[in-house]
């Protein structure tokens, strides 16, 4: 999941358009983790906007720990 966070990331892409270009890319594909290519779709793209969200929550929460603050 790491791997298609940056992946958008560094592509730019929307949340959709990303998972269509790792279904197509083999390369990408071995990027994210992936030991074969795989043909059908992966997820839904709306896995990456909610794990997005998580990984935002989960990183305000470190901040606020590192810093005493509950």
């Amino acid at each position: 999941m790491i791997g298609l966070l940056l992946l958008k990331h560094m592509t730019g892409l929307s949340d959709e358009d990303v998972v269509v270009k790792v279904n197509e890319n083999p390369y990408m594909q071995g990027f994210c983790g992936f030991s074969e290519f795989v043909t059908e779709d992966i997820l839904d793209p709306s896995t990456i906007s909610k794990m997005w969200e998580r990984l935002e929550l989960t990183l305000r929460i470190g901040v606020f720990q590192e810093k005493g603050i509950d």
